[in-house]
């Protein structure tokens, strides 16, 4: 929850046997927006969804609330576009380089000794930034 400059955690769910359908998501989101008022007296004036198969959630919440700003994350929508441009040849070079020093111990070992750099992490779908 974000009021003003600051930011709050108020709930979380732990729903792992349920299917993440659009109804059911609509739902943890509307039981957090209510939980917002009753505990906080905190109107919600907008929500970001995961954008990922979202787009049904959006849409339920505003038609519940009319008022209420639905959008995607950012985050998201830039991971999905860097997919989207990142030319597969490019990316599997990027995997051979980054393997070439996650095998070789004297190279990990010599980047390990630089200030500042951090071990190559391979690209994958699930991970943002990847791009």
């Amino acid at each position: 929850m974000q009021c003003g400059d600051k930011s709050y955690f108020l709930s979380t769910v732990e729903n792992s046997t349920n299917k993440k359908t659009a109804a059911y998501c609509t739902s943890i989101s509307q039981d957090t927006i209510n939980e917002a008022v009753r505990v906080y007296e905190y109107n919600t004036t907008s929500v970001v969804p995961d954008n990922e198969k979202m787009q049904d959630v959006r849409n339920n919440l505003n038609e519940t609330d009319p008022t209420l700003i639905v959008y995607g994350c950012s985050s998201h929508w830039l991971n999905l576009l860097g997919q989207d441009v990142a030319p597969s040849q490019l990316i599997i070079q990027v995997v051979k380089v980054n393997k070439y020093f996650r095998n070789h111990y004297v190279l990990g070992a010599l980047l390990n000794e630089i200030s500042g750099s951090v071990k190559p992490q391979l690209p994958a779908e699930m991970r943002w930034n990847s791009q």
